[in-house]
């Protein structure tokens, strides 16, 4: 199949990507191996974030709760904090720095919204793939059930007929009961295999978009929980709010594991979307290994085949001549006495006609179904918006992550660097409140602190 050259790029570089790191070469969704390798990715990039959650926490805490929080706002302030206020006056601030950074940190995580608009739309069409795929399976059962249950029917009448009129029938007329049960052993056969087809494909794309669902609704809520943080971080620091300031902070910090897991999560099934779009018929029949043929059959689509051939072959040949057994009997019927012919026609080969037409028309019904041009070509659309959309999405929002996971360290360590001049900023109003402002003769300012 014929990708852009944009997802190309992105399906060779994941693929190989996860090589250097000794993970396995190829798709294999059920191979222990395989589930281990990706497994250890998410918990590897969680436990890079648990890592970095202590190291800044312990930063933090030192930085932050070293320094004293006043009982109350009119609470009097020691000299170490008069200090801290003159320092903070003569030093830069880092102020700008840091709401320009949590600014950009901010609409970085919404533009991640726009991220999974392509994951959503190809996550919805494999899904819906799946369930047409799963109604025409249901269709082939019900079919094949209802087959089996007429053919039985056309038996029971046929033998019964025989028994009734056995002196009158002409010798030919056992062939309908021959053929009859011929017919019951192969719809047998049939329904057999059509009730052998997966029933559990609907209940899988259900699944397979509910997983998606509470990726997604995670990657919502941190992205959510920092825009937050970042914009309760700028207002803190506008209007020099320390204790706000101190929540946004710790905010910040427990997004950070989970924000390293997603991470991992959709580093994983990036790599996992990649590994299946390297040879995407293969791997489809590989997510099936106990229907490999049937899939075959609807995925390749081989030209002149249809599903089951050789079996429906002999139903119809065995439905065409009980058709032309019964139509005979029809026309010897017209010979026998009145009574006679009401009583055979009306009791047995009027319904027996029906049910074989009844027959005929499931058939036709059966090869509708089945026809496998319809699936094959879904299945490749599907596959190319997979591979495209769906990859590119991935890659994008893992990308997106890694971004997303630096400037939450950097707005940690900028937080944390400016939370004392916030602080001093705060204290200078409360000081107000405690310094006297007297004039002497010789014009000078002096500021006297009230004692502790």
């Amino acid at each position: 199949m014929n990708f852009s050259a944009a997802a190309d790029e992105a399906i060779s570089f994941l693929h190989d990507f996860h090589r250097v790191f000794g993970g396995p070469a190829d798709f294999a969704p059920y191979d222990e191996a395989y589930i281990s390798f990706l497994r250890k990715v998410i918990l590897g990039c969680f436990f890079v974030g648990v890592l970095s959650f202590s190291l800044l926490l312990c930063i933090a805490g030192r930085r932050i709760m070293s320094v004293a929080m006043p009982a109350s706002a009119r609470a009097t302030p020691s000299y170490a904090s008069y200090t801290r206020m003159r320092r903070s006056a003569n030093q830069g601030s880092n102020d700008i720095f840091a709401v320009i950074l949590l600014g950009f940190t901010a609409l970085s995580a919404l533009g991640g919204l726009l991220a999974e608009a392509q994951v959503d739309y190809s996550v919805h069409r494999v899904s819906h793939s799946m369930h047409n795929v799963s109604h025409t399976f249901h269709s082939l059962h019900s079919i094949g059930y209802n087959v089996s249950a007429v053919a039985t029917g056309v038996r029971a009448n046929a033998d019964d007929m025989l028994l009734s009129f056995n002196d009158t029938l002409p010798q030919n007329a056992t062939q309908l009961s021959i053929e009859a049960m011929r017919l019951v052993h192969i719809t047998r056969e049939l329904a057999n295999a059509t009730s052998a087809l997966p029933k559990d494909l609907k209940h899988m794309g259900n699944d397979w978009e509910e997983k998606y669902f509470w990726m997604k609704s995670s990657t919502n809520g941190i992205i959510l929980t920092m825009t937050l943080s970042c914009f309760l971080a700028i207002s803190a620091i506008g209007w020099s709010m320390s204790s706000t300031l101190r929540l946004a902070i710790f905010l910040i910090l427990v997004v950070i594991p989970s924000s390293h897991g997603l991470f991992g999560i959709y580093l994983s099934k990036s790599i996992e979307a990649a590994d299946f779009c390297v040879a995407p018929v293969a791997n489809t029949l590989a997510l099936f290994p106990n229907d490999t043929a049937t899939f075959q059959f609807f995925v390749e689509c081989p030209a002149n085949t249809t599903l089951y051939g050789p079996t429906m072959a002999a139903f119809r040949a065995s439905l065409a001549d009980a058709s032309a057994t019964e139509a005979y009997l029809q026309s010897f019927a017209k010979t026998l006495p009145e009574e006679t012919r009401k009583r055979l026609q009306v009791g047995y080969l009027d319904p027996i006609g029906d049910q074989l037409d009844s027959l005929a028309s499931l058939a036709t019904s059966f090869g509708v179904e089945s026809a496998c041009a319809p699936i094959a070509a879904s299945h490749k659309d599907v596959v190319e918006t997979w591979c495209t959309n769906g990859v590119l999405g991935l890659l994008t929002l893992w990308v997106h992550q890694v971004a997303l996971c630096m400037m939450l360290f950097l707005s940690v360590i900028a937080l944390v660097s400016v939370f004392e001049e916030v602080r001093a900023k705060e204290e200078r109003v409360e000081m107000q409140y405690h310094l006297l402002s007297t004039y002497e003769e010789d014009n000078i300012e002096h500021l006297y602190m009230s004692p502790e």
